[in-house]
């Protein structure tokens, strides 16, 4: 397990704020399909490459934790396939007597959900987008790049934390770390900076942008809205996260 330390500065709910990420990335060796995969979806891609080595290389895995001024935990990010989701501590996620936060392994993707004993069917899709927000949101109507992840946490696995420069190839490798396939999607992928679009990078804006609540309707029409809807989402997540002040 590699962890890396950020720091950002910005405005949030009329407030400057500064807050200190802490991110911890896990390395898999290969990336597959979501197991809620549908039989017929799961069968066509089958034929294009392994539904369990889709990908060699899997270091789009992290958990985020984000920090205030006074080293109070406010936010957990959970990076699931190409977006994140946030969960505001003391609003949507209890922090847990123990100071650790429980963190399940999606069957095949890798993908990181909130821990839960039970095995649980995990909406998902190859990306948040206006054509899947919907579906991840309010579990609307299913467009065709949904997969779900299924959780069911069998054993606790222990790990050794290690921390590398911000600089290191892990992180910065524009090539592609593992086999080079011909299916676009199967390539090895380039460094973990490379897990999202530049626009969404700083993670000020990830932790704003990936925060809805189950049947979360206003998220939806903001997510969907050009311009003012970030905005929106913005000024809604520092009046939550004021609650725990």
């Amino acid at each position: 397990m590699l962890g890396r330390v950020d720091r950002e500065t910005f405005d949030l709910g009329g407030k400057r704020r500064s807050f200190t990420f802490l991110t911890w990335n896990a390395a898999f060796r290969t990336s597959g399909i979501a197991e809620g995969v549908s039989i017929w979806k799961g069968f066509l891609l089958g034929t294009a490459g392994g539904l369990i080595d889709w990908q060699q290389l899997d270091h789009y895995t992290a958990v985020t934790l984000a920090l205030d001024e006074t080293n109070r935990p406010v936010a957990v990010m959970f990076e699931q396939h190409n977006y994140r989701r946030t969960y505001i501590v003391g609003v949507d996620l209890e922090w847990p007597a123990e100071g650790r936060v429980g963190v399940d392994v999606a069957a095949r993707s890798n993908e990181f959900y909130p821990h839960r004993p039970e095995r649980t069917i995990r909406h998902a899709a190859s990306f948040l987008s206006p054509d899947t927000v919907d579906y991840l949101v309010t579990v609307g109507n299913a467009p065709f790049r949904i997969a779900d992840d299924i959780t069911d946490p069998a054993v606790e696995v222990d790990y050794d934390l290690r921390f590398l420069p911000q600089t290191d190839a892990f992180y910065t490798f524009k090539g592609f770390l593992g086999e080079k396939r011909m299916l676009p999607g199967r390539s090895g992928p380039p460094g973990a900076d490379y897990n999202t679009l530049p626009d969404e990078k700083p993670l000020r804006r990830q932790m704003v942008a990936f925060h809805w609540r189950d049947n979360d309707e206003d998220y939806v029409r903001w997510f969907k809205e050009p311009g003012r809807g970030m905005d929106k989402l913005s000024d809604r997540f520092g009046r939550m996260i004021s609650r725990q002040d």
